[in-house]
């Protein structure tokens, strides 16, 4: 799927688990504890914690459950009055290796985030800023930004990845 074939964004108010889970794991953002950690859902142990994770809100798994996207809602002070200027993070964990492995630029604070089924972008959604972004999973760079109206939430991907319903 490339951003062309995203045909239509539909607008609705949802509510849904906020963590990932991959086979029996599930992993949990922690807010202000700045990480994310692993239960086993089998034994409800936590059986690995990722630091360094600013105010962790929101990720995801790639369908394989290789990499984690966690979202931030810590927002930097821009230096420039350009809203473009990425003033937030999403964080890429790989929990294999056991760390958050990069910080990468994002729009801004971000509350969710959602990924496209065939795993090549992460939408986030950015409540203080009335938009979500697409950041590509193969250069790990926002390519796209829509503004969406007041307060978006979370974001579902229709199973054909044709539709982002926020």
């Amino acid at each position: 799927m490339n951003m062309n074939q995203v045909l239509g964004i539909v607008f609705f108010t949802t509510t849904i688990f906020t963590s990932a889970q991959a086979g029996t794991t599930v992993y949990i953002p922690l807010g202000t504890g700045n990480m994310v950690i692993a239960v086993d859902a089998a034994t409800d142990k936590i059986i690995a914690k990722y630091p360094n994770i600013n105010n962790a809100h929101g990720l995801v798994a790639t369908s394989d459950g290789e990499y984690l996207i966690a979202g931030s809602l810590n927002e930097n002070q821009s230096s420039t009055t350009d809203p473009s200027t990425p003033s937030g993070n999403l964080y890429l964990v790989h929990p294999a290796h056991g760390h958050m492995m990069s910080a990468i630029p994002a729009v801004g604070s971000s509350h969710h985030q959602a990924i496209t089924p065939d795993d090549k972008y992460v939408i986030s959604t950015h409540s203080g800023r009335g938009s979500i972004s697409f950041m590509d999973m193969s250069t790990y760079k926002t390519v796209k930004e829509i503004k969406t109206g007041i307060v978006p939430n979370y974001t579902i991907i229709s199973k054909n990845g044709t539709y982002a319903y926020v």
